[in-house]
């Protein structure tokens, strides 16, 4: 050990095992008679207790860093202070060294100094409230002590009741429309054209003859066929032969579809068609010789007359009025004109109507809210 002897060990270990003995024997017996058993037991013991520390080699216990008789036994004298003289002198010389003692010499050196003084402001206080310790410890006001007797508190509970006037609500409604545009088809499509010059078989593959005219007696180049044939779809035909004609002409023969020649004068034809609503419809004009044809168009559905013996060249595109309301039904006729040749004017009126069209459906929906 390094800084103190055995034999200090020792003597400070047989204090503590007798002190140990006495205690226990208080501390278990609280009565007279069984201190005295105690006591005596821990007398009889205290020679076994000394033989067994006798007997204790620290060399063989504490092999390693045991030294007999340490540098540091020359500050004592067995367990009594041989003079402090040399202890302080050496705690001086190594104060500075060590971390802790360093923060204490450096602390004092610059610690401030505290001075009291009577007439501090901190005195002062001190003597007010040493002065005026009584009224301070009884509650009472004075310039220095402001006391207040401590507020209660009451809670109270009220009942109230009230009435609010009835307000009655008007519930107001508005319907709003919802549109949807779908495609409509014109039902029963015919797709129909025109052919010119005579032939034992005039129409195109598919189309059958549904009329024949000889628009002038004699040439045959001017001979007209009308060929037909089903459009179920609009990839068919993009219009419609709606089976409104006007023909205007000079010759006598005419054969409708297998009827037989017939002999007719001037003018024969339909005349008439109607326009289901949401279609669009138009009249072309074809087959005119001498420059143009006279005809009139009219809209019977509403009364209008549209054209009143106006002159029609050939190819002309004549639209119809539409209507997304009500089907129209429109008539249509030609008037011979004669001219200087002495011959009539002639030609061709054939209306047709939009294989597709639209058609706009509205539903209404209802909205409601309340208000005063």
């Amino acid at each position: 050990m390094d800084s103190i002897s055995f034999s200090y060990i020792f003597h400070i270990f047989r204090i503590m095992v007798i002190l140990i003995v006495f205690i226990f024997s208080i501390s278990a017996h609280a009565n007279l008679d069984n201190f005295q058993k105690d006591l005596n037991y821990a007398n009889s013991i205290r020679d076994t207790v000394q033989e067994e520390a006798a007997k204790f080699k620290p060399e063989e216990t504490f092999k390693k860093d045991y030294t007999k008789n340490p540098d540091q036994m020359k500050y004592f004298d067995s367990v009594t202070q041989a003079g402090d003289k040399g202890l302080q002198k050496q705690a001086t010389l190594n104060a500075p060294q060590d971390q802790t003692g360093s923060v204490v010499i450096n602390a004092s050196k610059t610690r401030p100094i505290f001075v009291i003084d009577s007439t501090s402001p901190a005195m002062q206080k001190s003597n007010i409230i040493q002065k005026d310790s009584y009224n301070i410890s009884r509650g009472i006001s004075d310039k220095y002590v402001d006391c207040k007797a401590a507020k209660e508190c009451h809670t109270a509970y009220i009942k109230k009741s009230c009435n609010e006037e009835i307000r009655y609500l008007h519930k107001l409604c508005i319907k709003i429309p919802k549109v949807e545009i779908v495609a409509i088809t014109y039902p029963n499509c015919r797709k129909m054209v025109r052919a010119q010059g005579w032939s034992d078989n005039p129409c195109p593959g598919g189309y059958t003859r549904s009329l024949y005219a000889d628009m002038i007696d004699g040439p045959t180049w001017d001979d007209l066929f009308f060929c037909t044939k089903s459009a179920p779809s609009p990839t068919d035909s993009s219009d419609c032969y709606s089976d409104g004609y006007y023909i205007a002409r000079t010759a006598t023969k005419v054969m409708i579809g297998d009827e037989g020649m017939h002999s007719i004068q001037s003018f024969f034809g339909t005349g008439v068609a109607t326009v289901p609503k949401h279609f669009h419809a138009r009249i072309i004009v074809s087959n005119v010789y001498m420059q143009y044809m006279v005809g009139t168009i009219v809209n019977v559905t509403t009364g209008q007359t549209l054209y009143n013996q106006s002159y029609f060249t050939e190819g002309q595109i004549i639209e119809l009025p539409f209507s997304d309301i009500q089907d129209q039904t429109f008539q249509f006729y030609a008037t011979k004109q004669p001219n200087r040749r002495g011959t009539g004017n002639y030609g061709v009126m054939v209306l047709y109507i939009d294989h597709q069209g639209k058609q706009a459906n509205i539903t209404w929906e209802t909205i409601c809210h309340d208000t005063d």
